[in-house]
């Protein structure tokens, strides 16, 4: 087919937004251009990568090789199966295992799904052949949403933020006492060193140097950002390898003393008393987060000259509306660079308001905001934000850390996701930031937390209406902001107390009888339902579980099985049935199950690995614990197996 042949010599595209993404499943061990199948997905990930994101094209390189690594094992499990070597042969039950094969294995949540999608898009957005699938629909289940910080919490991570916030100013204040001192003399550190001695450059070790004036002489030498790298390294090792006496100037000196004293003060030290760290740009964007509601994202999209609305300046001198734009991916038929604004208010008079952690930031980074990024993928550098650039830790410079993916470099942006990492982590070990007495130690367990937590103080302190919350997050629709304040615990803990109260005051207008209202009526009508069965074993008095409707099943291939019969009887997809009605009377069956598949259960068996996950969910989410010590009594009572391993033996029984 035309489409086949047309990527075939690629091996990696050019995203929208400009990043190049390899065809890293070109090694895989179950790819080949003989395989018409590995043509035919290779085909779709050039054609949808090229019109999507980075993060898009990044997910569905994923899925192919996951999808290639289970097509694997599908084959060399299963037997009487044709090979998987077309495109064609993609069907839904295929699909439906790769997503149980996805979930086994815990892999990207939603992979199988944004598989499947990306298959039905490409086909009917390019005229190239490819085959349109039908498909299932495959649902991502969606973890709980993020809760908002305590009260506690929110206290807690406040005082943290301000006080390295006051750190931030004093180095500030550092650098503005750096421009009124005058560079080291190299006369002038001898005399402070030792004037009676024969070398007084001996005693370089036992120096009080005025730090202030060390970091003038550097940038009077352009030292350490305004030569290259491999200048700087020349010097600074020449300095290091030299003997005390050898040191022939200023520069040389402060370098050594540092070397010799990194006990006391390393050289990282040093020139973080005047240059950002990671930790500190951290600070001031997690501010940034907190205040105004925002991703980390948007955050990173903030343009130091270009975040405040002029024109409210001349209705209000003292608030600000501050604006970033999210540049996100669109849907189909639309261009990719048409960002997504966003909207926070701030006061100009606080000091640690959004608008002036914003200057601090600009005035901080200004070291760096001439200088060339020498510390990112080449592909990436227009994307940094060099409104939070900071230096990295002077041991990285040249020398890549383990599991960094920075190449090495003196400074960076926060806007990479190790800095951004290494900030935030060296921010929570420094400070103790407590949520309800539990330290937030991670990354995950405070950045995922801020907007919900900015949701709650909206509606708490301020009053703001929920439609006005969901304009200034961005949001389509009120719904999407509730599930970030209404549906987490703390909410629903102060519903509960409304309920409450207000189902006192009916308690108390019916005790009073003074309660005017409609009433619901009980239906007693019982459920005589013919279709109604339970499958009760011989010699045992409780039923198995129970059908609601055995005329009707909705099991993967229940249509097929249905066709040449009136009823369904086939036990071994009950769990698998919305029909099923399990109650504590299946609790004893249901342990014998969960035992039956844990011993005898082949890990590629995906059916049977389902089953088992379905049956340890009931069991493990049965609250009742007196049911659960009846039903293992009950099991007990037996002292063998209730069920056999394959239930449809028991079929039988029931047809009949």
């Amino acid at each position: 087919m035309k489409f086949e042949q047309l990527f075939v010599k690629k091996t990696n595209i050019l995203t929208n937004d400009g990043k190049k993404v390899s065809c890293n499943y070109l090694n895989n061990s179950r790819f080949s251009f003989d395989c018409k199948l590995s043509l035919s997905l290779h085909y779709v990930f050039c054609a949808y990568g090229r019109e999507r994101s980075y993060s898009r094209a990044y997910t569905l390189r994923a899925a192919i090789n996951h999808f290639l690594n289970f097509i694997e094992i599908y084959e060399s499990h299963s037997v009487n199966i044709n090979p998987v070597d077309q495109y064609i042969k993609i069907t839904s039950e295929l699909v439906l295992n790769f997503n149980r094969y996805c979930l086994k294995n815990k892999l990207m949540k939603g992979l199988a799904s944004r598989f499947n999608g990306a298959l039905k898009s490409t086909a009917m957005d390019n005229d190239d052949g490819l085959p349109l699938l039908t498909l299932p629909l495959i649902e991502i289940i969606k973890g709980e949403p993020n809760e908002a910080l305590s009260d506690s919490g929110f206290d807690s991570l406040s005082d943290a933020l301000k006080k390295h916030c006051e750190l931030i100013n004093n180095k500030i204040i550092f650098n503005q006492s750096i421009r009124d001192v005058d560079s080291y003399t190299l006369e002038e550190i001898i005399l402070e060193l030792d004037t009676n001695s024969r070398h007084p450059l001996e005693n370089i070790s036992k120096w009080k140097p005025c730090l202030i004036k060390c970091h003038k002489t550097l940038l009077a030498a352009k030292l350490p950002f305004n030569v290259s790298m491999d200048d700087f390294f020349n010097i600074y090792d020449t300095a290091v390898n030299k003997k005390p006496i050898e040191l022939s100037n200023p520069v040389e000196i402060i370098i050594k003393y540092f070397d010799l004293n990194s006990v006391d003060l390393t050289f990282n030290d040093f020139l973080e008393l005047s240059y950002p760290s990671s930790q500190d740009q951290a600070v001031l964007a997690v501010f940034l987060m907190l205040q105004l509601g925002w991703n980390k994202e948007i955050v990173m999209a903030l343009d130091g000259d270009n975040f405040e609305f002029s024109l409210v300046g001349l209705f209000d001198s003292k608030n600000s509306i501050i604006f970033s734009e999210k540049i996100k991916s669109q849907s189909i038929n639309k261009p990719y660079l048409e960002p997504k604004p966003f909207f926070g208010i701030s006061n100009k008079s606080d000091p640690i308001s959004a608008y002036n952690l914003i200057l601090l930031a600009k005035t901080f980074s200004e070291p760096f905001s001439i200088l060339p990024e020498e510390s990112t993928r080449s592909y990436t550098q227009k994307h940094n934000n060099l409104l939070f650039s900071c230096m990295r830790k002077f041991g990285t410079w040249r020398s890549k850390k383990k599991n960094c993916k920075l190449p090495p470099g003196r400074f960076s942006s926060m806007s990479n996701s190790d800095l951004w990492t290494t900030g935030i982590e060296a921010f929570l070990r420094n400070y103790i930031v407590l949520d309800d007495g539990n330290r937030i130690r991670t990354l995950k367990q405070l950045t995922c937390r801020l907007r919900p937590t900015w949701v709650k103080k909206s509606q708490e302190i301020k009053s703001l209406p929920l439609s006005f919350v969901s304009f200034l997050q961005g949001h389509a629709s009120k719904t999407t902001t509730d599930v970030h304040y209404d549906n987490s615990a703390q909410a629903k803990v102060k519903r509960r107390k409304r309920l409450r109260s207000e189902l006192s005051e009916i308690l108390k207008l019916f005790q009073q009888k003074k309660f005017k209202g409609l009433l619901g009526k009980v239906n007693n009508n019982k459920n005589t339902s013919k279709k109604w069965v339970s499958f009760i074993i011989p010699g045992h008095d409780l039923p198995m579980w129970s059908c609601i409707d055995n005329t009707k099943p909705d099991w993967e291939g229940s249509v097929e099985y249905m066709s040449s019969r009136k009823k369904c009887f086939k036990l071994s997809k009950c769990l698998f049935c919305s029909r099923i009605c399990v109650t504590k009377d299946s609790l004893p069956f249901l342990l014998d199950r969960q035992n039956t598949l844990i011993e005898s259960i082949d890990p590629l068996d995906a059916d049977k690995n389902e089953e088992l996950s379905i049956v340890n969910f009931l069991v493990s989410d049965w609250k009742n614990k007196t049911e659960l010590q009846s039903a293992s009594r009950y099991q007990n009572k037996f002292g063998k197996k209730i069920l056999p391993f394959d239930l449809d033996i028991l079929s039988v029984i029931f047809e009949g």
